[in-house]
C-alpha cells in the first residue's frame, strides 16, 4: 500500500512539472539573421539655405515625392517670375517683324527707283544690306525668346530644389536639423528608411546552400517571438564566401505593411521546404 501511494503521488506531481519542448526534427536547419531596411536615404538639400518648414515628423510615414522640408526661396521665386515674363512675351519678336516689314517696303520702292536710275547702285546695295539686317533681327528675337525659356526652366529647377522630397515610400527615422537652422548643400537633414518590404540578411553554411536559392522562400521569425512567422522571398545569394566560417550571405525580403517588425532585430531563418542535398554531398 505504501508503494502504491508513493507511485500515485509521484505520478500526480509529474503532471505539474514543466514539459520539455518537442525535439526538432533530425537534420532541421535554423539559422540566425538580422533585419535591415530595404532602402535607406540620408536626404540633404542641393543648395545652401535656411529651413523654413519641416512637415515630416520623426516616425511618420511618407510617400514617394512627399515634402520633407523646405528652404527659404524668395529670391529664387522672384527670378522665376522675371524670366517667365520674358519667356512668355513676344514683344521683341513682333517689333522685329514690324521693322522687317517696313524695310521690305522701302527696299521694294528703292529697287523700282534704281531701275530708273533715280537711286544709285550703292544706295540699292545699302538698302539690301539693311533688309538683311532686319531679317537677322527677327531671327535674333526668336533665339532670345528660346534662351529665355531655357533660363526659365533653369530658374524653376533651382526653385524646385528648395523643396526637398522623399525619394521613396518609407518612414522618417531621424531629423538632423530643425526649422530655422541654416544648412549647407549636401549636409544631411533627414533620414528616411523603407521597412516594407523588410530585408533579412543571414549567413548560410556552404553545406546548406541548396536550401536557400535565389527566387525561393524561407520561413523567418523574430528570435524573441518564434511563433510570429512569415514567408520571405530570397532576393540575393552572394557569390563570395567567408573562408573562416565557410558561409555566404543571403538576403531575403519579407512583407511588413504594419511595420511591426523593426530593423536591427535578431531573426530565426529556416528553409521553407527541405530539399535533398545535391548528389555526392
Amino acid at each position: 500500500m505504501k508503494t502504491t501511494s508513493l507511485l500515485s503521488v509521484f505520478g500526480v506531481a509529474a503532471l505539474w512539472l514543466p514539459q520539455d519542448p518537442a525535439p526538432r526534427a533530425k537534420g532541421a536547419v535554423e539559422l540566425v539573421g538580422i533585419s535591415v531596411p530595404s532602402q535607406v536615404a540620408i536626404v540633404a538639400a542641393e543648395q545652401d539655405g535656411k529651413i523654413t518648414s519641416m512637415p515630416a515628423q520623426e516616425m511618420q510615414r511618407v510617400e514617394e515625392g512627399e515634402l520633407l522640408f523646405e528652404l527659404n526661396a524668395t529670391l529664387e521665386q522672384l527670378e522665376v517670375d522675371r524670366l517667365r515674363a520674358l519667356a512668355e512675351s513676344d514683344v521683341a519678336g513682333r517689333r522685329a517683324a514690324v521693322m522687317l516689314a517696313q524695310v521690305e517696303r522701302d527696299t521694294k520702292r528703292i529697287v523700282e527707283m534704281a531701275q530708273t536710275d533715280i537711286v544709285s547702285q550703292s544706295g540699292l546695295q545699302a538698302q539690301q544690306q539693311e533688309l538683311e539686317l532686319a531679317r537677322l533681327r527677327v531671327e535674333q528675337a526668336v533665339l532670345e525668346r528660346a534662351q529665355a525659356v531655357i533660363a526659365l526652366r533653369q530658374a524653376e529647377e533651382r526653385r524646385a530644389q528648395r523643396s526637398v522630397r522623399s525619394p521613396f515610400r518609407g518612414v522618417v527615422t531621424q531629423r538632423l536639423k530643425s526649422v530655422g537652422e541654416a544648412v549647407e548643400k549636401f549636409v544631411p537633414v533627414v533620414e528616411v528608411m523603407s521597412l516594407d518590404p523588410l530585408w533579412i540578411e543571414f549567413e548560410c553554411p556552404l553545406t546548406q546552400q541548396h536550401l536557400f536559392r535565389k527566387g525561393g522562400t524561407a520561413i523567418v521569425s523574430p528570435s524573441e517571438a518564434p511563433d510570429d512567422t512569415r514567408t520571405a522571398t530570397i532576393l540575393l545569394t552572394s557569390v563570395k564566401s567567408n573562408a573562416s566560417s565557410h558561409s555566404f550571405m543571403v538576403r531575403a525580403a519579407v512583407p511588413n505593411p504594419e511595420l511591426r517588425w523593426k530593423t536591427g532585430q535578431k531573426m530565426s531563418v529556416e528553409p521553407d521546404a527541405p530539399q535533398p542535398a545535391p548528389a555526392g554531398k
